[in-house]
């Protein structure tokens, strides 16, 4: 399937972006907002979920990402592996109570599911269970629109395919005063696909994206889990360079 409309909330009193002034972007990698004491399963332990109890773990890692969100107080907030009410965070919709967290500072926001499936039954000492992890985009300036854009699967088995992540682009436009727009991509590429050629061809299609868009300034975020580094971000401003999309590189 090709690329699909997302919804785009736009709270009362939204306003339009000034390009004159310089535009504060923050991009992490939240990790569904479990912390950083448990060793899980994908990166070889046996953790599945939050520590228990799973909702108050969870909550109190949202204050604590509300917290440094405000004190850097970023323009746009791009957030990847975010829970919508998912068995192993207690179902607690990370995307709305970051929001509430936020205190109505950022009045536009849209997300994209990237990992949806009714339950995972996986690993068998403890199933993932219910799952719906997003991209999200938090903005204090009006958003035009978003779609969901899905980007090339792992090379695996169609059962595999059913139970697994199908990776995608959050693309959305932030209004300028001026009548035109910013193009912000958010995406979370493939942590593991075993030099299978999927990575590269990801990046092959955020390439041509970003041949396609036409304004001057456009962001582009790319996370950097296949290299293993933890929660990295970089910035550039200006026009992004398909050049720089490689594996490990992780832009702003």
């Amino acid at each position: 399937p090709g690329a699909t409309a997302v919804r785009v909330h736009n709270g009362e009193g939204s306003r339009t972006y000034d390009p004159s002034h310089p535009l504060r972007v923050i991009s992490w990698n939240v990790q569904f907002l479990a912390g950083t004491g448990s060793h899980f399963f994908y990166d070889g332990g046996r953790a599945v979920s939050a520590s228990a109890p799973r909702r108050g773990t969870v909550r109190a890692n949202l204050e604590k990402v509300a917290e440094a969100i405000l004190r850097e107080d970023p323009d746009i907030v791009m957030l990847q592996e975010v829970d919508r009410r998912c068995l192993r965070t207690g179902f607690v919709d990370q995307h709305a109570e970051l929001l509430r967290a936020l205190g109505g500072k950022y009045r536009s926001h849209t997300s994209a599911w990237y990992w949806r499936v009714p339950w995972v039954p996986h690993p068998t000492h403890e199933h993932v269970g219910a799952m719906n992890m997003h991209l999200s985009v938090f903005s204090k300036y009006e958003l035009a629109s978003a779609q969901r854009i899905p980007l090339p699967l792992l090379k695996e088995s169609r059962l595999r395919r059913i139970f697994n992540l199908r990776r995608a682009v959050l693309a959305t436009d932030v209004v300028c005063s001026n009548g035109e727009r910013i193009s912000v991509l958010n995406t979370h590429l493939s942590a593991f696909s075993n030099a299978d050629g999927t990575l590269a061809s990801q990046v092959a299609v955020l390439t041509g994206m970003i041949a396609q868009i036409n304004e001057q300034s456009a962001i582009i975020k790319k996370n950097a889990s296949a290299a293993h580094t933890g929660h990295t971000a970089a910035a550039i401003s200006g026009s992004a360079q398909p050049a720089a999309l490689s594996q490990g590189a992780s832009l702003l």
